[in-house]
């Protein structure tokens, strides 16, 4: 998809949308996991704008985006708003990178915290109140953590207590 021209624009537009979201998703029918709704709504929103703009993203990070990763890290630039990194353990994200995927972002921002969550690759579909409750207790810990002073702001919040063990919980000394 990150081919220069059109190409993958005009081989994915050819296809009805409702049957390239099947074949995403790898399946012959839709995933019981996701609600009807949520189906309908991924089969909406895949029009000739939202192909475009994918194929867009897949170009810019096989070029622009990684010669500006390359400069940033040379420069000794990172992230520095906190990060909350949510992956499905059985996800191929998790499948690949799973024991270095915290490693590999605190690399990139000063405050990282997170972990895998028990789903594959639609992990909104699949564990709805996991990553709801992910999300309220990261941003319950970053509204506290822009109170503190300045030393204390880049340190990683706290995991979500709905996640297993794996979860990564930085420590907080201040």
């Amino acid at each position: 998809m990150a081919q220069p021209d059109d190409m993958f624009e005009r081989m994915i537009g050819a296809i009805p949308a409702r049957e390239i979201v099947l074949r995403h998703l790898g399946r012959s029918g839709k995933p019981a996991f996701f609600d009807d709704r949520a189906f309908e709504e991924y089969i909406r929103c895949f029009t000739a704008k939202t192909i475009h703009g994918s194929c867009e993203d897949y170009r810019a990070a096989a070029g622009i985006d990684l010669a500006h990763d390359e400069a940033d890290f040379k420069a000794g630039r990172k992230i520095a708003t906190p990060v909350l990194a949510l992956w499905g353990r059985r996800s191929h994200t998790g499948r690949f990178y799973s024991s270095d995927l915290l490693s590999i972002w605190r690399k990139e921002a000063a405050s990282v915290s997170g972990g895998p969550l028990d789903s594959g690759h639609y992990l909104a579909e699949e564990a709805p109140v996991p990553v709801g409750d992910a999300f309220e207790e990261f941003f319950r810990w970053y509204k506290g953590a822009v109170m503190l002073d300045r030393e204390c702001r880049g340190e990683p919040g706290p995991g979500p207590a709905a996640l297993d063990g794996n979860f990564d919980r930085p420590r907080r000394g201040c």
